[in-house]
């Protein structure tokens, strides 16, 4: 079943609505904007009546608050304030007009009571349920004294499953959660209406609280926060946080921490998050509801409980009675002072200690048991070493698995951990300070790879907590909401359909707009920023040299930069600002920062080769440097400045793992242009070398001097179908340049041109017209002149290949050397005992990838066979040294199972299985050596050699053999002459 409920909901409806009802609820929605006769159907708004919101005044404040909440949202949506919110106190109230929309949460209101005795309500479904909620029309009821012909009813299990079916209804309407934070407007309606046949409900979350980490917040967050609020975080900022959490239908935060003190900055902070409903707690290395500030500016003694525990333990005691009213989730345990490991030959003893004494204290303020309280041991970094060491803690308590900090998540609950009472939950990042490079300036999430992992925790039984560390949340919206709404309903997004989830929410956001382009320029930007950290970026990620690697990166970015400014034109007035935010800034800020390094890059290149352009390109780093403030300071200029400081983030130029200080512009480098080059005015550059010609040069030849003329990389009839020469000005003055082939099948364009300043260097491309060229024809020449003084006339020479395949064969063919497949064009995917090789679309940094389905299979270790993917080749080389190597590119996922890590087989032919576990064991609590580059490179290389002593017809066979191994791309370097590139090779011919 891949698409099942989502293509049929897009077939019965073509309104933007109806997509973006996939965010609203697994089902379509029941708010309509034209009217449908009948007694399941209600005007909310429309000449028929303008529907009362009524709500019990004793039900919980956070519902009272949601429901003038509601009634601003749909007078938002109709342009008009004629709602009007109703309280009632004990079930009386006389003037409740028809239709009405009636509010209520199950024992705590007289009015949903009263409905369930007149037999109006059916809520089996919902009594002692955890947030769950339901919708449904009644007809003649009686809501205190007044009569109530047509009624829509929304009864929640608790206070939140109330507020979630109060914003599920404003959301289905037309408001955004990201209303506020994103600035995201309402399509504007005429009516509105109610229709359901049936009651419309929404169970049990997947995951029991949801939630964000504010973390890393300065200095963006922080900068604009005490522009907008004041010196600290304070109640008017953080209730803008609340709601939106609320309307995420997410329930739990960790708050600000760099420089904050939640409950210390502004005392209603912490009362009011209970009021609004939400779970507070306090982050990974801030135990017993205590900020880090909190020990700075109220500790006495060292951060150490071997010295100082009765300090310490009053320190925490005071702070568990000030969270006792509240609704909290308390982090155990005790880390070292500024979020370092403790004290590693005391670690494990002490901590054991530590624990159990944190829950004495949590005991005192809670009627003296530990039932119903929750709490959380973060095993982050160290801590997983202390739990793999042997450390435990009760049953009661929630053990919070945690990623590498870079989105994959490096240990998950077995078989015999799931069944613990305190359950476990995953503390992911989207943001992240620290090696092997500090990445908080824009959003680097891939939609496909957090689906990957979040899944593996939903499978693995992981969905006590989710929380996420989201930096200054700005601009990390898009992959907060997926987050959130995976945990909401895990079930609702697969690998099939995921394609789906940008399109559902271009349409909540933008309204009528192309949802697919929208969708395509997400998925775009995000993909390329994911495969490369922009902080990571420098003069050397991409080639200038080989496959047009650069070119290719940025001929990417202009064109999702063209077309998100085509999409950005028909975006209404209203919603350009969210579309700048959301699509058009991340995509150009992007774009421009790849262009200051490859400029860059080019600049230090050609200087040394003695370009003239070398300049020109030094000139484009230093606009598109200036390019990048002027797109901050028109971020920042938004709405008044609305979001003045929240692009304060540096990105340019990192030194080493921290930001920083100010942004610079990577070094560039120049010639003198009033001097003729020494080789003369005319100079040559092939593809594939870094030397010139002519003239000596230090990359032509091993030796620098006398090099023999320069020679193309080989054009084959299956490789790559042209290559280039780059011709170019070492003069003062404007030259014209011819190119001669030897040969009419051999074809250069342009054949001829004139260098000058603003142009002055020409590529030429370079192909064969394989149709003419005779048999056995080896190589061909061009010769590159000029009738300027003192040119040298430069011959190249060009080789061939003309190599036909055998009349029959179906596969991939050898050419340049090597054979590059994208996983997903396999001959054959063979499955085994249920078990299969799905395609993740779009994932990783070229195409897609593979993963064995389901993600919880069995291990194949032992095993006489396993699900297969078999690749069919064609060599024309024989292998070096008779050994073929063969690059596997894997994710870079980590050993989730302490006693199955990663593994898979590959073999060729009939060859014997090579076995590889790709990421070697660590210590405990430690990350494997490969590690940094890695996660820095976006990909795992595992190289293996086999036995292949003839060219001709080859099978390549990848074996799963535990799950989880996510297959991006195969290489196989027949020669040994494959140059290394930042996304390897181009995927080969297959015919």
């Amino acid at each position: 079943m891949k698409n099942s409920f989502f293509t049929t909901l897009l077939s019965l409806c073509a309104l933007a609505h109806c997509i973006s009802a996939i965010f609203v609820n697994n089902k379509p929605p029941y708010v309509s904007f034209s009217r449908v006769n009948g007694d399941d159907t209600i005007s909310i708004y429309s000449r028929q009546g303008v529907a009362d919101i009524v709500v019990d005044a004793e039900d919980w404040p956070g519902v009272l608050r949601a429901a003038n909440d509601l009634k601003t949202d749909l007078g938002r949506v109709v342009e008009d304030d004629a709602f009007r919110v109703l309280t009632t106190k004990n079930g009386t109230l006389s003037n409740v007009g028809t239709p009405a929309i009636i509010i209520g949460t199950l024992g705590k209101s007289k009015i949903i009571d009263s409905l369930m005795k007149q037999n109006k309500l059916n809520v089996t479904n919902l009594s002692g349920k955890w947030e769950s909620f339901q919708a449904q029309i009644v007809t003649d009821v009686t809501v205190g004294t007044s009569l109530v012909y047509h009624a829509l009813v929304i009864v929640g299990s608790d206070k939140r499953g109330s507020i979630y079916g109060i914003y599920d209804l404003s959301e289905q309407a037309g408001v955004s959660p990201w209303y506020w934070w994103a600035d995201v407007p309402s399509i504007k309606r005429s009516v509105i209406y109610a229709r359901l046949t049936k009651p419309y409900s929404q169970g049990e979350p997947t995951v029991k609280y949801r939630g964000v980490f504010l973390n890393d917040e300065q200095p963006a967050l922080t900068n604009w926060a005490v522009e907008k609020f004041g010196p600290v975080f304070n109640s008017a900022f953080y209730v803008r946080v609340f709601e939106l959490l609320l309307r995420l239908k997410a329930n739990y935060l960790w708050p600000a921490m760099w420089n904050s003190m939640f409950a210390v900055d502004d005392p209603a902070n912490q009362r009011l998050a209970d009021e609004y409903g939400i779970v507070m707690a306090t982050s990974h290395q801030e135990p017993m509801m205590r900020a880090t500030k909190e020990w700075q500016t109220m500790g006495n003694g060292k951060w150490n409980y071997t010295t100082n525990s009765e300090f310490l333990k009053n320190f925490w005691d005071q702070s568990i009675a000030r969270a006792a009213p509240y609704e909290s989730y308390i982090t155990l345990g005790m880390r070292g002072d500024g979020d370092l490991p403790y004290s590693e030959e005391l670690a494990v003893s002490i901590q054991q200690q530590i624990i159990a004494d944190q829950r004495q204290i949590i005991s005192k303020y809670h009627n003296g048991t530990l039932s119903g309280t929750g709490q959380v041991w973060a095993l982050y970094k160290e801590v997983q070493g202390y739990y793999e060491r042997g450390m435990r803690v009760p049953d009661d308590v929630t053990l919070l698995w945690v990623d590498d900090n870079w989105g994959n998540i490096r240990r998950l609950p077995t078989d015999d951990e799931i069944g613990r009472s305190g359950g476990a939950g995953i503390y992911y990042h989207f943001d992240y300070v620290g090696d092997p490079r500090s990445y908080k300036w824009i959003n680097t999430n891939h939609i496909p790879k957090i689906y990957e992992q979040l899944s593996l925790a939903n499978v693995r039984g992981a969905t006590k907590i989710f929380i996420v560390n989201v930096g200054d949340l700005k601009p990390m919206e898009i992959p907060i909401d997926f987050f959130m709404d995976y945990a909401w309903d895990a079930t609702k997004w697969n690998h099939n359909n995921l394609g789906l989830y940008l399109e559902s929410w271009s349409a909540r956001e933008f309204g009528n707009i192309d949802h697919t382009e929208v969708a395509a320029l997400v998925d775009g930007y995000t993909k390329i920023n994911a495969r490369r950290k922009p902080e990571l970026l420098d003069v050397n990620t991409y080639s200038l040299l080989y496959f047009k690697e650069a070119e290719r990166v940025i001929a990417e970015w202009d064109d999702l930069e063209t077309r998100a400014l085509k999409v950005y034109g028909t975006v209404s007035a209203s919603a350009k600002a969210a579309f700048f935010q959301l699509v058009l800034y991340p995509i150009q800020a992007s774009a421009n920062l790849n262009k200051i390094y490859i400029n860059a890059a080019r600049s230090n290149l050609y200087s040394t080769q003695v370009r003239n352009s070398a300049n020109d390109y030094a000139d484009a780093a230093e606009k598109y440097f200036a390019t990048d403030a002027a797109l901050t300071k028109q971020y920042h200029s938004l709405l008044g400045g609305k979001w003045n400081h929240m692009m304060d983030q540096t990105h340019i130029n990192y030194q080493f793992w921290q930001q920083p200080l100010k942004n610079s512009l990577p070094a560039v480098n120049r010639v003198q242009q009033t001097e003729m080059g020494l080789p003369g005015p005319l100079g040559i550059g092939i593809e594939g070398s870094q030397g010139a010609w002519p003239g000596d040069n230090r990359f032509q030849c091993s030796q620098g001097y006398n090099c023999p003329p320069p020679t193309l990389p080989k054009l084959e009839r299956y490789g790559v179908q042209t290559k280039w020469i780059d011709v170019f000005n070492r003069g003062t003055s404007d030259i014209t340049f011819t190119a001669t082939p030897s040969a009419s099948w051999l074809k250069v364009s342009p054949a001829s041109g004139t260098l000058m300043k603003g142009k002055q260097e020409q590529r030429l491309t370079v192909s064969v017209s394989w149709a003419e060229i005779p048999a056995g024809t080896t190589s061909g020449t061009i010769v590159v002149n000029s009738t300027a003084a003192l040119t040298t006339a430069v011959t190249i020479t060009v080789p061939i290949n003309n190599q036909a395949a055998p009349s029959g064969f179906t596969g991939f063919v050898e050419a340049d050397g090597y054979v590059s497949i994208e996983a997903e064009h396999f001959s054959r995917n063979i499955p085994v005992d249920g078990v299969k090789w799905e395609i993740l679309p779009k994932y990783g940094k070229t195409l897609s990838a593979l993963t064995p389905f389901p993600r919880n299979a069995k291990s194949f270790i032992g095993a006489s066979t396993s699900p297969v993917l078999e690749y069919d080749v064609y060599l024309y080389s024989t292998p070096t040294n008779g050994k073929l190597s063969i690059t596997s590119y894997l994710a870079p996922s980590l050993n989730q199972h302490p006693t199955r890590p990663l593994k898979f087989a590959i073999s060729v032919d009939d060859g014997a299985k090579q076995e590889f576990q790709p990421v070697p064991n660590a210590n405990p609590g430690s990350l494997p050596k490969m590690w940094n580059d890695m996660v820095g490179n976006s990909i795992n290389l595992i190289q293996s050699s086999h036995d292949v002593s003839t060219a001709g017809k080859h099978t390549v066979k990848f074996w799963m053999l535990e799950p989880n191994i996510v297959l991006e791309k195969l290489v196989l370097n027949i020669t040994n002459t494959v140059p290394n590139v930042y996304l390897g090779p181009p995927e080969s011919t297959r015919i």
